[in-house]
């Protein structure tokens, strides 16, 4: 088992696993179906735990099913959820389920059209789930309209059509579900995007060169020149160190960090294209890539894109 596995597991460990069918069984209102299935929903829960929002918005209550296994989680990191649902006896029903499961005071629940609330909600989100199709209502123009305002939420879909995964890449959604998923195609999916988190999270404390932690995302790349290194960061800022270049280049070679050339060790996550002897990187930099470190570079960087699939 590896580290992204043991941390999986780790998190599933620790949900609190409500499946769908006794949910439903214990709803008053019967002909309502919850729009994703347990497995869904574990999901949800693994996410809430890894990348700890602050505050959730889902669009689409139903019975509240989805809503209150993320509830769970959501309790664990101190994270509230907002969620919309405009059918007056399904918003109803729900609110009863959050009072039976003890949720209620995380959650507040809006009995409103999606479009017509939107706007109004002046509260920023680190997480959004919907399922595409919310009867007449488009969830990729809902996902685009908060996005207007909530640049860094991420968004979870379902749906139930193949053709809406396409759409979804519209606003950025970290993943997509279809309907119905199966074990296999889970796991997939979970392992991908805890990695994504974990190297969102990833960091060092080191008193010698800074006061505060550096998360390694933020660094653009590192630079040896006068026997000395900089690390360069995606904010302009740069950080002298007496640490030679090999140092770095132990720390981070598992990290997503690969040699373009002898003086240079870049993020490959911040690379915008490739040119024939140099890359360039998101904020418009160009770094030489020599020919003595193209075929290993590029070897590298391939790795790192089919780990992060």
């Amino acid at each position: 088992m590896n580290t992204v596995e043991e941390y999986i597991h780790k998190l599933n460990s620790k949900s609190h696993i409500l499946s769908k069918e006794e949910f439903e069984k214990n709803t008053a209102l019967k002909y309502y179906c919850p729009v994703i299935d347990t497995e869904v929903a574990r999901f949800l829960q693994i996410i809430i735990q890894a990348i700890r929002p602050k505050n959730i918005l889902e669009l689409g209550t139903s019975i509240g099913y989805s809503t209150t296994m993320m509830a769970f989680a959501a309790d664990k990191c101190g994270a509230k959820i907002t969620t919309i649902e405009k059918d007056r006896a399904a918003a109803y029903a729900a609110q009863e389920n959050f009072k039976k499961y003890k949720v209620d005071h995380i959650i507040s629940l809006i009995n409103e059209d999606v479009f017509s609330i939107l706007p109004k909600l002046k509260q920023e989100y680190d997480l959004l789930f919907l399922d595409i199709e919310l009867d007449e209502d488009n969830g990729i123009d809902l996902g685009m309209e908060l996005k207007k305002n909530n640049h860094d939420c991420r968004i979870m879909i379902t749906t139930n059509y193949a053709k809406y995964a396409i759409d979804g890449y519209k606003i950025n959604a970290d993943r997509y579900f279809i309907k119905p998923i199966n074990q296999q195609e889970f796991n997939i999916e979970m392992n991908a995007i805890v990695k994504t988190y974990l190297r969102h999270s990833l960091g060092f404390f080191d008193e010698k060169i800074s006061h505060k932690k550096i998360y390694i995302k933020d660094i653009l790349y590192i630079e040896f020149k006068d026997r000395k290194t900089d690390l360069h960061f995606t904010n302009g800022e740069i950080i002298p160190t007496n640490y030679s270049l090999k140092y770095w280049y132990q720390q981070l070679e598992d990290k997503g960090f690969a040699y373009p050339y002898k003086a240079y060790l870049v993020n490959m996550q911040h690379i915008l294209q490739f040119t024939t002897n140099n890359l360039k990187l998101i904020n418009n930099e160009d770094i030489p890539l020599s020919r003595h470190y193209k075929e290993e570079f590029e070897k590298a960087y391939e790795k790192y894109l089919h780990e992060s699939l």
